[in-house]
């Protein structure tokens, strides 16, 4: 049998506030951990909030590598607006 937890038990567990999975759940971006519906009650199973933590890790070096692209795509964006450059693909042709 799936060990079931309430909102405020799931919370608990992932060391939330049950107003966060409640905004999680029912927010327009619809993220967070799978919930069970049972009539008007909402339930977490104990085993998907622990997936749902395992796909939250983050590599260090990976995340600061993306992180560090996305500043360098900034950085030429910004420029090319400063000169007034023409956006271009990489074959040269402007869009």
């Amino acid at each position: 049998m799936t060990d079931l937890l309430t909102v405020a038990e799931a919370a608990a567990f992932l060391h939330l506030k049950p107003k966060t999975l409640n905004n999680w759940r029912t927010g327009a971006r619809r993220r967070g951990p799978i919930y069970v519906p049972v009539g008007r009650k909402i339930f977490y199973s104990r085993e998907d909030l622990v997936q749902w933590l395992n796909e939250q890790k983050v590599d260090p070096q990976s995340a600061w590598a993306l992180r560090k692209a996305k500043m360098k795509e900034h950085k030429a964006e910004d420029l090319r607006n400063t000169l007034k450059l023409p956006r271009v693909r990489k074959d040269g042709k402007p869009f």
